[in-house]
């Protein structure tokens, strides 16, 4: 079984609010320096497989969607997504075991990829009360 670096859990009908900092690649011996976001477009798509095995788009949150806060020098990312309560059926459920990563475009042009050489994965909680 692969090993992920990050791990979402969504909660099944609640708005999903996910705040996290970018950092360098430091050595373990150095302090976490925060990435400069400031001008940058962010793109993080939550899909079944993937992408080169075809896998379908779940979700996508962009800085042009408005699902992402416009980011800033600190590093913080803030995604908001009020439409859980929405994906009922085969929706939800697909999203548990579904991967992710995060694709910083910066305003010059270069473009990174977040967790660096590895890939997200999302948990899905189901909701008890409804």
């Amino acid at each position: 079984m692969a090993s992920y670096k990050l791990i979402w859990i969504i909660k099944q009908g609640d708005t999903l609010l996910k705040t996290f900092t970018l950092y360098e690649r430091a050595t373990p011996q150095a302090a976490k320096v925060p990435i400069n976001l400031t001008g940058a477009s962010i793109l993080i798509q939550i899909r079944s497989t993937v992408a080169d095995d075809g896998g379908s788009t779940l979700l996508t949150f962009s800085t042009s969607n408005g699902r992402i806060t416009t980011p800033t020098s600190d590093g913080k990312v803030i995604i908001t997504f009020s439409d859980l309560t929405t994906l009922t059926g085969t929706g939800m459920p697909a999203l548990d075991g579904a991967f992710f990563d995060i694709q910083v475009t910066f305003p010059g042009g270069q473009t990174r990829t977040f967790p660096g050489e590895s890939i997200g994965l999302v948990k899905l909680s189901k909701e008890v009360t409804r």
